[in-house]
């Protein structure tokens, strides 16, 4: 397992995680649109495999080679599915903005666990093992004729340093963006109460002939 996501309404990226470089970050937004509720589904190209599942909205994705078993994969998702709504109340996941939610040690700690571990003792509930048996029934849909131009993944293993520093950049324009919205929202409510407040007071002049 590669990378993997938390996205909110095929849209706003809650928290990501990779230790690795590449365009498959730009491909996974492509595929959001495909996404279907409360489903789980599987993305194919050559070598590799986009998994995902889906809770009411809320989709969790993960990228995997070929050689992940599929079972492996989406035991890993709902693990991490798990841990982030016993983490986060749905208050929480509604309300976040995009890369607010800091969870991103946590996917890495799973994702650990799962490549060096497979399934684990920990993952054996009942209801993880009931969501597995489903998985052999998941559908798994060619990339190729859903991407509208020709693909090549690459990954490679970049420095830590070079990923962490992608990271911060990622986030810190995701806040300044967050930060122009809420200021540009406080302006338009300054602006209105002054023209509500200029109308008021015509009106209010006019009534008292104040213009005579």
């Amino acid at each position: 397992i590669f990378y993997a996501l938390i996205v909110r309404e095929k849209k706003t990226v809650l928290c990501e995680f990779t230790d690795y470089a590449g365009n498959f970050q730009q491909i996974t937004r492509q595929l959001f649109p495909h996404i279907e509720k409360n489903k789980k589904k599987s993305f194919q190209t050559n070598e590799y495999f986009f998994h995902c599942i889906d809770d009411e909205g809320i989709s969790l994705m993960c990228m995997a080679d070929e050689e992940t078993q599929r079972n492996v994969a989406y035991a890993f998702l709902m693990d991490l599915k798990k841990a982030f709504y016993n983490k986060f109340s749905l208050l929480d996941i509604q309300n976040a903005r995009s890369y607010e939610l800091e969870f991103s040690d946590e996917i890495k700690k799973k994702m650990e666990f799962f490549n060096e571990k497979g399934i684990g003792f920990d993952t054996k509930s009942e209801e993880v093992l009931r969501d597995l048996q489903s998985v052999k029934d998941v559908m798994v849909q060619n990339m190729e004729k859903l991407l509208e131009r020709d693909f090549k993944i690459d990954v490679a293993l970049a420095k830590a340093r070079d990923i962490n520093q992608y990271s911060l950049t990622y986030k810190k324009r995701a806040r300044r963006y967050n930060a122009f919205q809420k200021r540009r929202m406080i302006w338009i409510t300054l602006i209105g109460i002054v023209v509500l407040a200029i109308i008021i007071l015509a009106i209010v002049l006019i009534a008292c002939g104040g213009f005579k």
